[in-house]
């Protein structure tokens, strides 16, 4: 597999460097996150690792393990771009959180008890609750 990359030799390692092709790959794949480079980038890396051997969890593996060098920023910026070229489908995962919940449609009160999510927001005073006076 040289589409272009440095060609392994007969021993499984890449002759420029030693790193077998999927360790060659992930290293790849860690400088682009490094590099913030583009989402499309991604794809022949990704395709290439996975080629190797590679796994998603090395994908993701790899992300991780960047993560403190090129920040919380490096990695929100490259994880859209790595779930695309792993073939995650954002578009529909993102879909379903604009659903609304089964407990929302049936009026469940949220936070709060009076169903507008706010804490605290109740529908009765709670004096008024405790049977206490003064209560309005």
């Amino acid at each position: 597999m040289s589409d272009g990359w440095v060609a392994p030799d007969r021993s499984g390692t890449t002759a420029a460097h030693g790193f077998d092709e999927r360790t060659a790959a992930l290293a790849c794949l860690a400088a682009l996150v490094a590099l913030r480079a583009a989402p499309t980038s991604y794809r022949r890396c990704v395709d290439r690792a996975l080629g190797a051997g590679a796994s998603v969890d090395d994908v993701v593996g790899t992300l991780k393990a960047v993560a403190p060098s090129v920040g919380l920023a490096g990695v929100v910026s490259a994880a859209p771009g790595l779930a695309l070229a792993l073939g995650y489908d954002i578009d529909t995962a993102l879909g379903t959180l604009d659903a609304p919940r089964a407990a929302d449609a049936a009026g469940t009160p949220g936070i709060g008890g009076d169903g507008s999510g706010r804490p605290g927001a109740a529908t009765e005073h709670p004096a008024d609750a405790m049977g206490e006076p003064g209560g309005s």
